[in-house]
Formats: C-alpha cells, structure tokens, sequence
C-alpha cells in the first residue's frame, strides 16, 4: 500500500508542474512580444504588478462568491438552529476545485479511497491537460519564432518604416492636451518608485473596498434572514445629516492617500523650469496635472458609493447622486490646493524619488486641508440638524457651496498663473 502511494505521488508530482510550466511559458512568451513596444522595463513591470493585482483580485472574488453561495444556501433555518446540507456543499466546493483544472485529479490520485479505474481516468486527465497546454505552447513558440525571423527580412523593415511615418503624422494631429496629459502618465509609470507610492496604493485600495465590500455585503445579508433583531436593525436605519458627514469625511480621508497633485512638479526635479517655457498655457498646464489624481479619486468614490448603495439601500440612488457630485468638487478642490501647495513650495533638488514622496514637507498641508474639510462637513452637519432642513436640500446646499469655492480657487488659478509658477526655477 506504501509502495503504491509513493508512485501515485510521483506520478503526479511529476505531471503537476506541466500544465503550470507550459501556462507561465505561453505567458512569457505574449509579454516577451509586449516588451517589444515598451523601451522602458520600469513601465513594463508596473504593468505586469497592475496585471497581477486584477488577476488575484478576480481570482478571491471567484473564491469568496462560491463561499457566500455555500452560506446562503447550505443552512435551512429551523427553530432549533442550522441544518448543514451537506450535499449542496460538496457540491459547492467541488465547483469550486473545478475551476482550477489540475487540483482535483491530483486530490482523487492520492486518495486512498479512489479505486483502480477513477485512478487510472485522473492520471489520463492530468496526462491530457499536459498535453494540450505543450501543444499550445509549440504552436504560439513556433509562431513566435517565425515573427523574429520576419523581423529582421526587407519586407518587414519597409513596412515598420511606413508605420512610423504613419504613427508621426497621427501624433502630430493629436490634441496637446491628450498628450500632455499621457505624457503625466507615461513618467509616473516609467519611474517604479513614484508608480509604487502613488498610483499603486490606490489601486490595491479600490480592490480591496470593492472585495471587502462584496463580502461585507454577502454576510450581512445572511445574517439578516437568519436574525431578525438584525434585520430590524438594518430596517431602522435611516439617511440623516450624520450619515452624509461620515460618508463625505470618510471619502475627503481617502482623497488624501495619493500624493500625485502633491508631487506632480517636484517630480519634474530640476527639468521643471521647462514648464514655464514650454508653448503651452499655464493655466492649462495646471489642469492637465490634476488630471490623474482627479481620475483616481472618481475611481474611489465610485467604489465606495457603489458599495454603500447595496450595503444600505435606504439611501436611494437619488442621493447616491448627489453624494458622488458633492465628492467630485471636493476632489477638485483637494486636488488643486495641493497642486498649488507644490507649485508654491516645490522640492526640485532631489537625489533620491523617495525624497519627493516620503519627505515631502508639504505633506503637512494635506493633512492640515483633510482634517479642515472635516471640520466643515461636521459644522454643516450640525448647521442643517439645527434648521431642520430636507436631506435632499441640504445635499444640494453642499453640493452649491463646494461649487462656490472650486470656482473661486479656479479663478484665482487662472488670473496669477504667472506668478503662481514663478517659484519653479
């Protein structure tokens, strides 16, 4: 019986890296293919991060969606507690173990229940996934093989040169803003340290709000047809000036992460006093540097209103509305304050990236905004509580007085953008 299990496990300790091998192969191939339009291998590996976090994020939402499917219906509430319906969980878990092809042959292999022929049946499963994943991957090396070669014949070089005086003709009819803006982009991403410190913290924070969300929401509403003091609970809450303060502080905190407007000239270094010089209105380039941060900032507080719409539906897409035009003018506002904190206060002669993100000085002026602006939604808050005023009224009353105050730091932008600029040298 020993014998027999150790050539199992040998068996499958020898077929189970294939498939895996063969896999991260075929992927090495396509991203060697990638590399070829990407010169610079810090934009390819902020890439390949990005990549992988949307992966293993699509990957735990698969898991976790199989789990709540298991804990919305394997218990049957009784009066006497939870009755587990095994059946449905075997079910649910060998779905699961499923969609990761090689898992379970392996598992009925080495199972020492599984007999002669279901033995036999999983050794010819994992044998055949090998083979078509060996087979895929001749085909697309062969392919790619035959490219290289293509490459480097007459033909091939004639018709690359007609495509870069295509693609010169296309750039020049682009729009300046486009490329400004994609030229903000293309430095953040081709410096790993400043796409590390910057862009990436706020990805892994809408992954991880939306993942946490989907569970939170999952549990709660099990627990709310299991429970009806739960249910009651939820049932009670309702949509008041206090919930809209949280909400809006909770969203003006999570603005403050990224430090992109707030580094978005001292990361020039000494090329900055180009800016200046460059034909291209000054006022025009302080909108295109707010760009990013903007985007990044809509992504959260799209994240955030979406979780809280089906987490707590008793405040209603209308609000939901609202709530979001109100965070789009305090991301503008955060945005273009600490813009302007870095124009007025840029670190130019840095020796280091981490000396522009992780001792900027000017990190106190966002603090000092973020807890500002929360000091504000909570007077507001307790201002509408004592005039008893509509919710609706006085979201919309917000929504005018952040309006206010984003064109009044507009204008003053636009009529002393010359001055403004006039520290960067």
């Amino acid at each position: 019986m020993l014998i027999k299990y150790f050539i199992l496990i040998f068996i499958v300790l020898f077929l189970f890296p294939i498939l895996i091998v063969t896999i991260i192969s075929i992927i090495t191939i396509f991203l060697m293919n990638f590399s070829k339009f990407i010169k610079s291998e810090n934009i390819l590996q902020n890439i390949i991060t990005f990549s992988l976090v949307i992966i293993m994020f699509l990957i735990e939402l698969l898991i976790m969606n199989n789990i709540s499917d298991i804990n919305n219906y394997s218990r049957e509430i009784s009066n006497e507690g939870y009755v587990v319906d095994g059946k449905f969980i075997k079910s649910q878990y060998d779905e699961l173990t499923n969609t990761f092809l090689i898992i379970n042959p392996s598992i009925e292999i080495l199972n020492s229940e599984s007999g002669f022929l279901n033995v036999i049946f999983n050794i010819l499963k994992l044998i055949i996934y090998s083979m078509i994943t060996i087979l895929l991957f001749l085909i697309v090396g062969r392919k790619n093989y035959i490219r290289n070669i293509l490459r480097f014949s007459v033909k091939f070089k004639k018709r690359k040169r007609n495509r870069k005086k295509i693609n010169m003709e296309t750039r020049k009819e682009r729009n300046i803003a486009l490329e400004y803006i994609r030229k903000e982009i293309k430095n953040l991403f081709r410096n790993s340290i400043f796409f590390i410190q910057t862009v990436l913290p706020v990805i892994i924070l809408i992954v991880s709000i939306i993942n946490i969300g989907v569970f939170v929401i999952s549990v709660i509403n099990l627990a709310a047809e299991s429970d009806s003091q739960i249910r009651d609970t939820l049932n009670n809450i309702s949509f008041d000036f206090e919930m809209i303060c949280v909400i809006l502080s909770a969203l003006q905190v999570l603005f403050s992460i990224s430090g992109i407007s707030l580094t978005a000239v001292s990361r020039e270094g000494r090329d900055a006093i180009f800016i200046k010089y460059i034909p291209i209105d000054l006022y025009k380039q302080f909108i295109y540097k707010n760009v990013l941060q903007v985007l990044l900032d809509i992504m959260i507080a799209i994240a955030v209103l979406w979780i809280l719409y089906y987490l707590l539906p008793v405040i209603g897409i209308g609000n939901i509305i609202l709530l979001f035009i109100i965070s789009m003018f305090m991301n503008l506002i955060n945005s273009y304050l600490m813009l302007i904190v870095d124009i007025r206060r840029p670190n130019l002669n840095w020796d280091s990236e981490y000396d522009v993100v992780k001792k900027n000085p000017n990190k106190i002026f966002q603090y000092g905004f973020m807890i500002i602006m929360i000091i504000i939604l909570l007077y507001m808050s307790k201002l509408f509580k004592t005039f008893e005023l509509n919710v609706v009224i006085s979201l919309i009353i917000e929504i005018v007085v952040f309006l206010v105050v984003f064109l009044v730091i507009d204008i003053i932008v636009r009529k002393s953008k010359d001055k403004l600029f006039n520290n960067i040298n």
